[in-house]
This record gives structure tokens, sequence and C-alpha cells, in this order.
């Protein structure tokens, strides 16, 4: 998982990866030789794929070095702020998708012509860990599924996702809201790394 560090008066540090351990209050980072030069109390801004995202107060404890890599304990001491899986933290974006269509086993629905596969361009509005907002210019049924290819992540996925409710239409352009299915783990830790680096960039130009 991904962390953000701050100073106290929220001066950006550094990003590396970390780990929470919730029930010892401890936090711990792995990175370069930098970790351990960063003073003894900071602001911390994680992400965890199941737990959610949190902003904690921490402490410096110790470190351990691994070769070239250094693993940093931190107390928390206080979590300042927790965004849980149902506020899931919702990122605007503008990423153009190409969607093709599902039909209710979750199959590739075809043209009966072409035998091609029915796909559709669409505009990805926004981005949680649990769902999209798209616009388009083809009206859609709700519960009508839908699966697109995501590389912006840490690696290429493929999100598959049901429409749930058509939002107030922008001239005439469509807009949906869809709850992603068949969504595993791994899955979501790759939408979820996205959507921090989206949060984390806003933050950082604040």
């Amino acid at each position: 998982m991904k962390a953000r560090i701050y100073t106290t008066d929220n001066s950006f540090i550094c990003e590396c990866n970390a780990a929470y351990k919730a029930d010892d209050s401890v936090l711990y980072l792995s990175g370069g030789r930098s970790l351990i030069d960063m003073g003894e109390e900071f602001l911390v801004h994680y992400t965890d794929a199941s737990q959610g995202v949190f902003d904690f107060r921490c402490t410096f404890v110790g470190y351990e070095q691994e070769g070239a890599l250094y693993v940093v304990e931190l107390t928390v001491e206080e979590v300042v702020k927790t965004t849980q899986r149902r506020q899931d933290i919702k990122m605007r974006t503008n990423l153009p998708v190409r969607l093709t269509l599902l039909d209710a086993d979750d199959r590739i629905m075809t043209d009966p012509e072409s035998h091609r596969s029915l796909t559709l361009p669409a505009m990805l509005r926004d981005i949680s860990a649990g769902g999209i907002m798209i616009d388009m210019e083809t009206e859609l049924e709700v519960n009508q599924k839908i699966m697109f290819p995501f590389d912006k992540g840490s690696s290429p996925i493929m999100i598959q996702a049901e429409v749930l409710r058509e939002q107030a239409r922008v001239g005439a352009v469509y807009r949906y809201g869809c709850r992603f299915f068949n969504h595993n783990s791994g899955k979501e830790a790759v939408v979820r790394e996205y959507v921090f680096r989206l949060e984390s960039a806003r933050r950082h130009v604040q």
C-alpha cells in the first residue's frame, strides 16, 4: 500500500510503500535512506485496499536496513481522519474508455451480422474503489453490464461494471453511475492506488 508523508505543518516530504498494523497502532514504511532522516513526528496520508484511507499523526520508533531498503517503524499516535469503504473517496477524472457490452450472464455481446463485440466510446468522469461515473452519447439501460480495460494503475486490469442509475443528462450526453462487480482484492487495490494518486496530487497542489 502507499503512504504520503508530511511534516506537522503539512509540507510534503515523500511518498513510499507502507503497511498499517491497526491492532498495534504501528505503521511500517519502506523505501530509501531518506526515510530515516525525516525527523521525529509526521503526518501520514495512507491508503489500504481493504481498510480504506487514513490520516495519521505518527512518531518515529526505529528502523531496520535490508540491503538498500530501509524499513521504518512509526507509532500511530492519533487517527486524525478515516474514510472507510462505504464512504470511499471519489475522484474526478477525464479518461476516454471503450466499453464492451455484456449480457446478463457476463458474456460479451456481439453484433448479429458482423459477429463482432459490441463496443461503445465513453468518458470516465469520476472513479472510486467501488464504481465509476461515465458520459456517453449512447443510451444504456439500468442493469446493463459493461467492461473496459484500465491501464492507469500499477498494472493493467479489465474492469466489469453494472449501470445502477442514469444521472442528469448533460445536453445530448447520457451520464451513468455504475458499480463494479467481479472486483477482487487485486483489482480493487489497483483502482485504489490510482484514486490515491489523484487524491494525493490534488492535496499536493492545495
